[in-house]
């Protein structure tokens, strides 16, 4: 990415679980993420912006029932 003079502008992330509780690791877990990607910060930008939700499966489906657990991603990329 930072060849082709790409970079990441911010980070929203939804994980949903019903177990383990993430709610206390959110922080830490956006901080990481964040340090990750500082190769991929814009040249002259501050660190990047990471959101991190977590969601229950309140007992719905595979995600309810603690057979898994899903992440969604959205990453702003700019030029």
């Amino acid at each position: 990415m930072a060849q082709d003079r790409w970079w990441v502008g911010n980070v929203d992330v939804v994980v949903a679980a019903e177990a383990p509780s993430l709610a206390p690791h959110v922080e830490q877990m956006a901080a990481n993420v964040s340090s990750a990607l500082t190769p991929a910060r814009e040249p002259m930008g501050e660190q990047i912006a990471v959101s991190i939700k977590p969601k229950r499966g309140e007992g719905l489906g595979a995600i309810g029932r603690t057979e898994g657990i899903a992440v969604w991603a959205v990453v702003l990329l700019g030029r």
